[in-house]
């Protein structure tokens, strides 16, 4: 291999590690208790949690929030799932839709429930970089 096969192969960064870096990073500064990038099919693809939350919970997390928006398209008639947030008395779970080369992802955390509507708000701006961030990472998976 060339000079320039080699450097092109050290700068691609493997997409499953891009996505876990973007989800620590979200957990980091949104104070998240896990994050999980997921197929529609609730797969999970990457995931990053606090030691209190298990790998169990958070796959079957997104197989949920897949299975409801699912549901939700066929039985209520509704279509193209955008978002999903449900709110606990401990908790609250978002759940967005990222669409990729016609492919279909989820993105999804658990957090505390937000003390006022400026953290809601910061939630939605780190999902939205989030999102923003791994869809290259999506679409090189869809390669693979």
């Amino acid at each position: 291999m060339d000079k320039e096969g080699k450097k092109e192969m050290e700068k691609k960064t493997d997409p499953h590690r891009k996505l876990s870096d973007i989800l620590e990073e979200i957990n980091k500064r949104g104070n998240f208790r896990a994050s999980v990038f997921a197929t529609d099919e609730g797969l999970v693809l990457a995931s990053n949690r606090n030691p209190q939350v298990s790998e169990a919970k958070v796959g079957a997390m997104a197989t949920l929030l897949a299975e409801s928006a699912h549901r939700a398209e066929s039985e209520v008639e509704m279509k193209s799932f955008k978002s999903l947030k449900l709110a606990y008395g401990n908790g609250l779970i978002m759940c967005r839709s990222l669409e990729a080369q016609g492919k279909t992802f989820l993105l999804a955390v658990l957090t505390d429930p937000p003390p006022n509507d400026e953290y809601g708000k910061y939630y939605d701006q780190l999902l939205d970089w989030a999102g923003d961030n791994g869809r290259d990472a999506l679409v090189e998976l869809l390669t693979l």
